[in-house]
């Protein structure tokens, strides 16, 4: 639970940096999707359970903070919070290469999902300049800042997923011990 409130208040914050000072670090008008690192990091430590639910989380914090379609956001972080957990399931989190490669699949994955519900859909069928100009800038900037944030962020909440199990388990006691 502490993990889950946690990302939460940090996606919120992140959220209100981006919409005020984190704009004077904008490229070109693109900014980093901290909300997917965010996503990315809890998912590969706390599985696709909770990955799903923190990603659930911080797309609506962004749909009702900033889009005018409710749970949009919602469904795309809740679904790459969902893979990355099923797919990190077995696998190492102690190499960069690991959560980069998630995160770079993911910013590709959910800037081609916005490309085709707002965009192709509406008849808007410029693929290559959304690409080029907006899809690909976005991933390469994530991943640059991914490659300093990841790793901070998989240790907290390595951390803070320990906080949580030693609760759990303490809960457990106490019942034990009432029973």
């Amino acid at each position: 639970m502490i993990s889950l409130v946690l990302n939460a208040l940090i996606g919120f914050i992140v959220l209100i940096l981006q919409s005020s000072s984190l704009r004077g670090i904008a490229i070109g008008g693109i900014l980093p999707d901290l909300l997917l690192l965010l996503t990315v990091s809890a998912a590969m430590v706390q599985g696709e359970r909770r990955g799903s639910l923190i990603g659930f989380v911080l797309g609506l914090l962004e749909d009702l903070l900033f889009f005018r379609v409710l749970g949009f956001y919602a469904l795309i972080y809740m679904l790459i919070g969902f893979s990355v957990g099923y797919l990190s399931r077995n696998l190492s989190r102690s190499l960069l290469l690991l959560p980069v490669s998630f995160t770079a699949a993911s910013s590709f994955a959910a800037g081609l999902v916005q490309f085709i519900f707002l965009r192709f859909l509406k008849g808007d069928t410029r693929f290559a300049y959304y690409l080029f100009h907006l899809i690909l800038p976005e991933v390469i900037y994530t991943l640059l800042l991914g490659v300093l944030l990841l790793p901070l962020l998989i240790k907290l909440n390595e951390f803070t997923d320990h906080v949580d199990e030693v609760n759990a388990q303490k809960r457990r006691m106490s019942r034990r011990i009432r029973s």
